[in-house]
């Protein structure tokens, strides 16, 4: 529990084994089993401690873990901190790799390095020029900076056309570094594994991507001499986590549906009937179709028609916070230097590649498993559906519970929180003393408060509901939401297949 509250990491399964410290003997000691956003992985003859995917990717609703949901309680910033404390203290034992088997952070832990000094500095160069300082730039929990790892990484690609994905050392600088030197970093939550299956695209912009393991396998590289002759491996291997990914469901809800709110919900939702203002909705026209086939009192059951190739439903303006598509659209330069990779991989089966977006906007999500979705927007700058519906309602400083996990508003859906009446300038003074030691307690408390007239932060937007609808057919729409959730989704629009090295 006391991972969770720290940071938002969440206990494992049950029935996920123990898991064994290499460091007394061939055969190895019993640990306590480590968090579900743990793993223990071994390299040639280094056992390493690290944080797998399910430390943003995995999350809790109302007490239900689900692989795959956006991590709604992460503390980025403080586990960075923590990551400056401890490379400080492993720095000054780097000579004495003995004592560096009490280390225990990110890519280095618990190991018999033997002669693994270069690779530990390797290890070190990684965390200390890409991940610890973007993953410092989260302001509160909640805040996803790891699209901005990746961008970085590609900022300090050594020479991708000659040298592949070695990266420059932390003593050197890229001139493209001063994308990430900005006073803010616009945060951007990320989609549920659970509507990949429903997409041809990854992100909250248009961006096929035929050949798109290579492109995930360079979002998790690490440094080390022989990064590039080990690349197709990596590719082999985030190709089983994709496969892994696509096939992951939505959990059901958990409570008692009304059919009837149900119905109505749907109807008004795919624009089959007015509202009593005399209004129709046209939610379905960017959300998609759900075609229901079991009885309306039971979630799921739904066939989805949602087609992300239809120009219609391609970066959608509602008014919502643009500054993410902003930035992005500002980062040619970045794009085109790592699109020289093309000249050091000619196999398209192994050459990463990004996409930027072409106008501001955002692409609007399959809703299967919004329930278990919050907070909302692509910013998460909204605690609940009722409030994605009622904007005039939206709290403007809203803090979330971390304390509990079963801790969820199963009426308005979303997070349970609290509101705080306060000043800009107080609320500037409490952010300078939590930047300034962001281990304290205080500081720890700060990231718990969403402040939503931060840069990239408004929850404005998506607001035309208020006017239109009535609080009984809100709480009906609501309804629908909510029952659009559990594994008997289906996908009623077969996306192109996207390669694999693996079958499917």
């Amino acid at each position: 529990m006391k991972r969770f509250q720290l940071y938002g990491r969440l206990p494992s399964p049950a029935n996920r084994p123990p898991m064994y410290n290499p460091m007394y003997n061939d055969e190895g000691q019993p640990l306590a089993k480590p968090d579900l956003t743990t793993s223990i992985i071994k390299r040639n003859e280094g056992f390493y401690k690290n944080s797998n995917c399910f430390f943003c990717h995995s999350g809790v609703s109302a007490g239900i873990v689900s692989a795959g949901q956006p991590n709604a309680h992460i503390d980025q910033s403080g586990y960075a901190a923590e990551l400056t404390f401890l490379i400080s203290f492993a720095t000054l034992l780097e000579r004495h790799l003995s004592l560096l088997q009490l280390v225990s952070f990110n890519a280095i832990a618990r190991a018999r390095f033997n002669n693994k000094l270069l690779e530990l500095a390797y290890l070190f160069d990684d965390v200390k020029a890409e991940s610890q300082p973007i993953l410092s730039r989260a302001l509160v929990r909640g805040d996803n900076m790891g699209p901005y790892i990746v961008w970085k990484k590609i900022a300090r690609l050594k020479d991708p056309a000659n040298s592949g994905l070695l990266t420059l050392r932390p003593d050197e600088t890229s001139p493209l570094d001063y994308f990430f030197q900005v006073p803010e970093l616009p945060t951007v939550i990320s989609n549920p594994w659970w509507i990949r299956k429903y997409k041809s695209t990854n992100y909250r912009y248009a961006d096929p991507i035929e050949y798109i393991v290579p492109h995930f396998s360079f979002n998790f590289t690490k440094q080390f001499p022989g990064v590039n002759e080990y690349h197709p491996q990596h590719v082999a291997d985030i190709s089983k986590i994709l496969v892994y990914a696509d096939n992951t469901t939505s959990p059901a809800y958990p409570g008692k549906l009304d059919a009837e709110k149900v119905k109505l919900g749907k109807q008004l939702f795919h624009s089959e009937t007015t509202s009593r203002s005399g209004h129709r909705l046209d939610c379905f026209s960017c959300h998609g179709r759900y075609q229901k086939e079991t009885d309306f009192d039971t979630p799921g059951g739904y066939t989805v028609y949602y087609d992300d190739f239809d120009p219609d439903r391609r970066l959608k303006n509602v008014g919502t916070d643009p500054e993410y598509a902003r930035l992005l659209l500002s980062f040619t330069p970045l794009n085109k230097k790592g699109r020289l990779l093309a000249r050091f991989f000619d196999d398209p089966e192994l050459l990463p590649e990004a996409f930027l977006p072409d106008k501001v906007g955002y692409l609007a999500p399959p809703l299967d498993g919004v329930w278990a979705s919050a907070p909302y927007f692509h910013n998460g700058s909204v605690p609940t559906l009722y409030h994605v519906l009622k904007a005039d309602e939206r709290p403007a400083v809203w803090s979330r519970t971390n304390t509990d996990p079963f801790a969820y508003d199963l009426k308005k859906v979303g997070l349970l929180y609290q509101e705080k009446d306060i000043s800009s300038e107080s609320y500037a003074r409490w952010k300078t003393a939590a930047k300034a030691n962001p281990l304290s307690e205080e500081a720890r408390e700060f990231r718990r408060w969403y402040n939503t007239s931060g840069m990239g932060r408004s929850n404005q937007g998506h607001d035309w509901f208020s006017a239109i609808l009535d609080n009984d057919e809100i709480y009906a729409v609501v309804e629908f939401l909510k029952s659009l959730s559990g594994p008997t989704m289906k996908n009623g629009i077969p996306k192109p297949k996207r390669y694999y090295q693996l079958e499917q």
